[in-house]
C-alpha cells in the first residue's frame, strides 16, 4: 500500500518526561491533572511540551525516506540483490509472528500504516529517530482502527492499538546494530508466558502517542536504513549499513524473579545497559496472545 500522508508537524511528537514534578505538593497536583483531563487533551499538551524542547534543544531528526530503493518495502527488507545495487548490507535482522488476538484484522491494518512510514527510514551518524515523529499521531482520519492497548495494567481498545510490536522489533533491531537508546519504555506488565512470546521478554518498546516514545541515536561513522515488512502475519525488520558493522550479542536476564513481578536486565556485549520491570499480575480479563 502507498504513504499514507503524513501530519503537519508538530502535532506528532511524543514526550512523556516533560512535565517534572518539583515537590511532592506538585507531584499530587499532577496525579490530579492526569486523572481529570482526557487522555487526548493529555497527549496533546505533552506533544507541544516535546515539540518546543526538542526546538531548544536543536535536535537533529533522522530522515524519513533514505535511498530511493527503499520506497519499496520488499526491496528494503527483502536486502539481498537490491540492498547489494546500493552497496547496503545487513546490520541486524529479525522476524516475528502477529499471533491471533480478538482484534488481529485491525492490528495488521494498523500496523501497515505505520510500516508505510518507517519502512526506508535513514539514520544518519549522530542523528536521532523518533518514532512517533515519523508514524504521526494514529488517528481515525488517517486510517488507524481500534486495537488492544495496555492501560494501567489492562487492556483497553483504543485507536491504533497493537503497534508496540513495530517499535518492539525496532529496539531489538537497535540493540543488535549498536545503536543509542536515548528513549524506551517497557511495559507495566508481563501479559505471556514461554510458551506464546513472540519476543523475550525485556525487548519490548511501549509507545503511547503523546506520552511515551521510541528514540534512537545512530553513533556509527555511517548512515543505516531501517526497512521493515508485513508479510501475512509475519512482521520482519532489517538495519543495513554501507560497510560492514560488528552485530552485538544481546542477551536478556530475569533477575528477581517472584511471583507478582520480574525484573529483566538487557545486555549488550556483556554489559547491562537497561533494567525493565514487570507485573505478573494478568489484567483483569486475561488477554489472548498476540495483544
Amino acid at each position: 500500500m502507498g504513504a499514507a500522508a503524513r501530519p503537519a508537524w508538530p502535532s506528532r511528537t511524543a514526550c512523556p518526561a516533560l512535565v517534572t514534578p518539583h515537590d511532592a505538593s506538585t507531584n499530587l497536583g499532577l496525579q490530579q491533572l492526569r486523572r481529570w483531563l482526557p487522555l487526548e487533551l493529555r497527549q496533546r499538551v505533552l506533544a507541544v511540551k516535546r515539540h518546543l524542547n526538542d526546538r531548544r534543544q536543536a535536535v537533529r531528526w533522522s530522515e524519513a525516506v533514505g535511498w530511493s530503493e527503499a520506497r519499496n518495502g520488499h526491496e528494503a527488507v527483502h536486502g539481498g540483490e537490491a540492498a547489494a545495487a546500493v552497496g547496503m548490507a545487513a546490520v541486524a535482522e529479525l522476524e516475528q509472528p502477529v499471533l491471533p488476538s480478538e482484534l488481529l484484522a485491525n492490528k495488521l491494518a494498523n500496523l501497515q500504516l505505520a510500516i508505510a512510514q518507517l519502512n526506508g527510514t535513514l539514520l544518519p551518524p549522530g542523528h536521532t529517530w523518533s518514532f512517533w515523529r515519523l508514524v504521526g499521531r494514529p488517528g481515525r482520519r488517517r486510517g488507524y482502527l481500534l486495537g488492544r492497548n495496555l492501560v494501567d495494567g489492562r487492556l483497553v481498545p483504543q485507536r491504533g492499538g497493537g503497534l508496540c510490536q513495530l517499535a518492539g522489533l525496532v529496539y531489538h533491531l537497535a540493540l543488535l546494530a549498536g545503536v543509542e537508546v536515548v528513549e524506551r519504555h517497557a511495559h507495566s506488565v508481563d501479559l505471556y508466558t514461554d510458551d506464546n512470546r513472540f519476543t523475550p521478554l525485556g525487548a519490548d518498546a511501549a509507545v503511547v502517542w503523546g506520552v511515551k516514545d521510541l528514540r534512537l541515536v545512530n553513533p556509527h561513522p555511517v548512515p543505516l536504513r531501517l526497512g521493515c515488512q508485513l508479510a501475512g502475519q509475519r512482521l520482519l525488520g532489517r538495519l543495513e549499513a554501507p560497510l560492514p558493522l560488528r552485530p552485538r550479542e544481546v542477551r536478556f536476564e530475569a533477575v528477581e524473579p517472584g511471583a507478582n513481578r520480574v525484573r529483566v536486565h538487557t545486555l549488550v556485549d556483556g554489559t547491562v545497559i537497561q533494567s525493565s520491570s514487570y507485573h505478573r499480575s494478568p489484567p483483569a480479563q486475561p488477554p489472548a496472545p498476540g495483544s
